[in-house]
C-alpha cells in the first residue's frame, strides 16, 4: 500500500468513526432526554385528564410553560431547556 492509499484508508476509517459517534448521546444527554420525555408525558396526561382528549392546539403551552404542542409532534429537540 502506498502512502497515498494508506492516508486515504486512514481518512476513511476516521470518517466512519465520526459518523458512528455523531448520533450517540452522552449519559447526561440521555438522562435529560428521559427527563424531558417524562415531563412531556405528565403534561400530556394532565391535558387529557382536564379536557378529555389529546387534541392539542398548535402552540399550546401548559401552565408550567412546557411546549406540549411542539413536544407532542416531536418538533422540539434538546434545544428547549425549560
Amino acid at each position: 500500500m502506498t502512502g497515498d492509499h494508506r492516508a486515504a484508508a486512514d481518512d476513511a476509517r476516521r470518517s466512519r468513526r465520526l459518523e458512528r459517534g455523531v448520533g450517540r448521546l452522552s449519559a447526561a444527554q440521555e438522562r435529560a432526554e428521559d427527563s424531558r420525555f417524562d415531563q412531556g408525558l405528565a403534561a400530556l396526561r394532565a391535558y387529557a385528564h382536564a379536557r378529555g382528549d389529546t387534541l392539542i392546539p398548535d402552540g399550546y403551552l401548559d401552565s408550567d410553560g412546557f411546549p406540549l404542542a411542539a413536544w407532542s409532534t416531536g418538533s422540539t429537540r434538546p434545544s428547549w431547556t425549560g
